[in-house]
């Protein structure tokens, strides 16, 4: 399990949080988390097995406590009408409950039905794809699903801005296109 820290609080009500990654061993181990000095958190939970493994039920109030920002990254499923989304929902809802989540991300790209997220009980956001995904890698795209509800946010990924368009022009069609809905800024390490 990835998660993202960073080492300042994150930019005002209004503007992206940037996290850098770290293992969430450093954070969750024992006597640890209490010398870092960061106050955001991104809990990655991209794969599924992450899941299946019960990592999601071993997170702890006392886990997330002391963070000013903490973001859940999904796992990547199949989100739509079945048990499977029923399943990971109430496994993010219960950590919810437990320390609400400022946003919740996952992969538009693998929704095969919106609706699910209509009425969500987590906050809802939507990042933006690389070059290896059909769909979801332009502003234009990622505005679509994001604008479908007034309470979805969008998550920009730098790295994945880069793999589509390596000159990076189109960056500032995605500002222009998301405006404040853009809630956090992932900077991810491939190429």
């Amino acid at each position: 399990i990835k998660l993202a820290i960073t080492k300042t609080t994150p930019a005002p009500k209004r503007q992206p949080a940037i996290f850098p990654t770290a293992d969430l061993s450093i954070v969750l181990s024992s006597g640890t988390n209490s010398s870092l000095n960061f106050s955001a958190v991104e809990l990655g939970v991209v794969g599924l097995e992450s899941v299946e493994r019960g990592w999601l039920d071993e997170i702890t109030q006392e886990d997330l406590e002391r963070f000013d920002y903490v973001s859940l990254h999904a796992p990547k499923f199949d989100y739509g009408a079945n048990e499977g989304t029923e399943a990971i929902f109430a496994k993010i809802e219960r950590i919810n409950k437990t320390r609400e989540l400022d946003v919740v991300v996952f992969h538009p790209d693998l929704v095969t039905d919106l609706a699910v997220f209509r009425h969500a009980p987590f906050k809802v956001a939507f990042e933006n794809m690389d070059r290896r995904k059909l769909s979801f890698q332009t502003p234009e795209e990622l505005r679509r699903v994001v604008m479908e509800n007034e309470n979805f946010r969008a998550v920009l990924d730098v790295n994945h801005i880069y793999t589509n368009d390596p000159t990076m022009q189109s960056t500032p069609r995605f500002y222009e296109g998301l405006g404040d809905r853009i809630v956090q800024i992932h900077i991810s390490g491939y190429a």
